[in-house]
């Protein structure tokens, strides 16, 4: 029969040997397991809240975790996944073109304006987007200097006009303008008439023909214009 003092130190020699061998494969077990990922998480949200953005999920390498000599997850691909999001399409706010060049002075003395302009199309506002700040037009002074006074000036003489009889004598008439320069800033207007008559000669009249009828042809020359031409003076 056996003794009790004889089992117990083989039995708790083998309990402890067992406990050491057991523990030693879990561990080995544990320090050689792949690693592996969880299931994707939600979508998050949006990077913008207009225009083009991104949306990102993750999956994290816990399922299991990989032990010390075991592989990481990277051979299943990465732990992020992203794809482009549309909202709304973004407000484009307006911005100004350059400015175009002045214009011609509306004055030649005495001070005038120039004016130059820009257009809100560099872009122009769009989807809500808020209007050009500033204005769109400038003005800058120019020919200030004083206006020198100009006295007008008659222009030549015109033709004279057919006679005014058909037969007998009559007159003839020749107009000029106060034109050549016109007066301008407080300048004196042409002295002497605008408009001159001459008397012209044409055939005797018969018995049957009558006076006070348009010439219908060519006055026969008279020379130059009498010298008791009549004229009519305008004030300047």
């Amino acid at each position: 029969m056996c003794s009790s003092r004889k089992f117990l130190p083989t039995f708790t020699f083998s309990l402890v040997l067992c406990c050491v061998f057991i523990g030693t494969y879990y561990c080995f077990t544990q320090a050689i397991t792949d690693g592996g990922y969880t299931e994707w998480s939600a979508w998050a949200n949006c990077t913008k809240t207009c225009g083009e953005g991104v949306q990102v999920r993750y999956r994290s390498c816990s399922n299991p975790s990989p032990g010390r000599y075991g592989k990481d997850c990277y051979r299943f691909g990465p732990n992020e996944d992203t794809k482009p999001c549309f909202l709304t399409i973004c407000p484009v706010d307006g911005k100004y073109s350059d400015w175009g060049p002045f214009s011609v002075c509306d004055k030649p003395c005495n001070g005038g304006k120039q004016v130059r302009t820009r257009q809100c199309n560099n872009p122009p506002p769009v989807f809500g987007g808020r209007p050009c700040e500033g204005p769109d037009k400038e003005e800058k002074d120019c020919n200030t200097n004083p206006c020198v006074p100009v006295n007008g000036g008659f222009t030549e003489w015109g033709s004279y006009s057919a006679c005014s009889v058909t037969c007998g004598k009559g007159k003839m008439t020749r107009t000029r303008s106060c034109t050549n320069p016109a007066p301008l800033y407080g300048g004196k207007g042409c002295d002497g008439p605008d408009s001159e008559t001459a008397e012209c000669d044409m055939e005797p009249c018969r018995p049957q023909q009558h006076q006070g009828k348009a010439a219908s042809q060519a006055p026969k020359p008279a020379g130059k214009a009498p010298e008791n031409a009549e004229q009519s003076a305008k004030p300047a």
